[in-house]
């Protein structure tokens, strides 16, 4: 083997060597929330507030946004991962939506309201081109209470399922996007055709709280 072909072949060995190393070091270090700037501990939990800091939206494919809320805020909870383990969790403890509206034809909302709770939460990252890490919270359940005697959707409908939050360093928020985040199932009237909860929830500590090992 000549000089030049050993030295290329050490350099691929080191970029393969590499990869499997970082790709390790990934494995071991699942995403896990921080507190000013420091690792939270494995089941240390914290008290976190939740403040809409946009309108957050009902969105449907082809029937459009089905409801509206001007605010919206709640509380729950974030707690430390395992090290090398588990990522990060979390719960919603409360979630309350205020002055909502629909544009849906021949249709009124006159309630929406977050029941059943704890909603468990966990962090996640992403298989998409750009990776993010995102707060999936389960077993969300949303009535929305429609009136309007030709109303599609007359009667008490539910939002049902998972739904998925891009995690916002910077802003210390969780942002909820439309197409839907991976990870997200909501249903609307019987159907899972890409409904979204689209808006973006300000998380509320006195410390400050980030995700870290993105």
């Amino acid at each position: 083997m000549t000089a030049i072909k050993r030295l290329l072949f050490v350099t691929a060995s080191l970029f393969v060597v590499c990869g499997f190393a970082a790709a390790a070091a990934e494995a071991r270090e699942p995403p896990n929330w921080k507190i000013n700037g420091a690792f939270l501990g494995a089941e240390v939990t914290k008290n976190v507030g939740l403040m809409s800091t946009t309108a957050i939206e009902f969105k449907v494919p082809l029937a459009g946004v089905v409801a509206t809320c001007k605010k919206s805020y709640g509380s729950g909870t974030v707690v430390g991962a395992t090290e090398g383990a588990t990522p990060g969790t979390g719960t919603v403890t409360n979630l309350v939506f205020e002055e909502c509206s629909t544009a849906v034809p021949k249709c009124a909302l006159s309630k929406v309201n977050a029941i059943d709770f704890i909603y468990p939460t966990v962090l996640a990252r992403t298989n998409e081109a750009v990776r993010k890490v995102v707060d999936r919270i389960r077993g969300v359940r949303i009535t929305l209470e429609y009136e309007g005697a030709e109303c599609e959707y007359k009667g008490l409908q539910e939002v049902v399922g998972t739904t998925a939050g891009a995690v916002n360093n910077a802003a210390e928020a969780l942002e909820f996007k439309f197409p839907p985040l991976e990870g997200s199932n909501l249903k609307f009237f019987g159907e899972t055709l890409g409904i979204g909860l689209v808006g973006s929830y300000k998380l509320k500590s006195p410390e400050f709280l980030t995700i870290g090992a993105e």
